[in-house]
């Protein structure tokens, strides 16, 4: 019998996805947070992973940090991300992860099914609307010079009074280009701009 554990920080969501799980498959917790999932993991009581990539912090790229550092456990160990992240960056990291399965909580309930079927007898699938998002314009995630620009000052640790000075533009347009920023890289807030920031200068 393979065990599973899941990772939802959502109550509601936890027990709809224990109602797809078959039952020659141990569930054999529902967590909230990263630590005791890293603790099953490295003690190796679990088979499969069902998990958000957000916990209860609401912080998408924690759970990409997550999967990256535990890369070693996912040749044993079989992870199902189940997401409603739709942000284009997020999903593309995503891809890069060793997920062996990747579903999309827009997706109805038969397809979620059909995902985690596949995934516990070891197949690949990523939701056709993740797949969507990827495919679609990418124009998303583009940056404008002047977005780059308050990004690159943010990420230097000025504030955006600071910015606004420096670029002899209105404090209320440092404040639309962060907004627009954190739209387009699927921040929540400011610290989440700052740790997304990074990682997509790192890439520029």
């Amino acid at each position: 019998m393979k065990n599973l554990v899941l990772m939802e920080p959502h109550s509601f969501t936890c027990m709809a996805i224990r109602t797809l799980i078959p039952e020659d498959v141990k569930i054999r917790g529902a967590l909230k947070g990263y630590p005791p999932l890293q603790s099953m993991l490295d003690a190796e009581m679990i088979d499969i992973v069902i998990m958000e990539i957000y916990d209860t912090n609401l912080f998408p790229m924690d759970g990409i940090d997550f999967i990256r550092r535990n890369v070693h456990h996912w040749n044993r160990v079989t992870l199902i991300i189940c997401t409603d992240v739709d942000n284009i960056f997020l999903i593309k990291e995503l891809m890069k992860c060793k997920a062996r399965v990747l579903i999309s909580k827009k997706d109805d309930i038969a397809s979620i099914q059909h995902a985690i079927d596949k995934g516990i007898s070891g197949d690949y699938y990523c939701s056709s609307n993740l797949l969507a998002v990827v495919n679609a314009d990418n124009n998303q995630l583009s940056l404008t010079s002047s977005e780059l620009r308050v990004m690159s000052l943010l990420l230097n640790n000025n504030t955006p009074i600071e910015i606004s000075e420096y670029l002899g533009v209105s404090y209320k347009t440092v404040q639309t280009h962060k907004r627009n920023v954190m739209q387009k890289l699927g921040a929540r807030n400011s610290f989440g701009l700052l740790k997304i920031g990074y990682e997509y200068k790192a890439k520029l």
